[in-house]
């Protein structure tokens, strides 16, 4: 059972790295994929923002954006 997480958890590490990569070097599909990834996330953030829900969901895209792209 622990050795099946591990696998799962390895799995998902290495697909992750993949995506980052493959978005670095400007492969929006991997860049849509890693949004989708982190879209709960990023919701319940926005939560946190003062601003219109919309915009803050928007500006947090942006960013995540601009941090993929600027490979950081």
């Amino acid at each position: 059972m622990q050795n099946e997480s591990a696998a799962t958890a390895a799995h998902a590490s290495a697909a992750f790295e993949r995506l980052m990569d493959e978005a670095r070097k400007g492969d929006n599909e991997a860049l849509l994929q890693l949004l989708e990834w982190f879209e709960p996330e990023i919701h319940a953030l926005a939560r946190f923002i003062k601003m219109p829900r919309e915009d803050s969901i928007q500006e947090i895209k942006a960013q995540f954006i601009a941090f993929i792209r600027e490979g950081e």
